[in-house]
C-alpha cells in the first residue's frame, strides 16, 4: 500500500468522536469552492467566466443524491478541466 494511503488508514483508525469536526454537506461545500481558486486559477492559470463559475458553483451546490446520473458539478468539474 503506497505511504499515503497507509497515512490516511493511520488517521481514520485514530480518529475519535468530537476531536474533528463532522466531515457535513457544509464543510464539503467549503472545500469544494477552493477549487476555482487552488486548482483552475492557480495550478492550471486558467480565469473563469462569470457564467462558468456561475454553473461550476451551482453544481457544488446542488445534492448529488437528488439527481440521476452524475452530479452536476462532476460534469462541471470535467469540462472545465478539460478546456484547460
Amino acid at each position: 500500500m503506497p505511504a499515503a494511503s497507509e497515512a490516511l488508514v493511520k488517521l481514520q483508525c485514530a480518529s475519535k468522536p468530537g476531536v474533528f469536526p463532522e466531515y457535513d454537506r457544509e464543510l464539503l461545500l467549503r472545500e469544494l469552492m477552493l477549487y476555482p481558486d487552488w486548482y483552475i486559477a492557480r495550478h492550471k492559470g486558467v480565469t473563469l467566466s462569470e457564467k462558468e463559475t456561475q454553473v461550476l458553483q451551482q453544481g457544488f451546490r446542488e445534492d448529488p443524491s437528488q439527481r440521476a446520473g452524475p452530479a452536476a458539478w462532476l460534469r462541471a468539474l470535467v469540462t472545465i478541466t478539460a478546456a484547460t
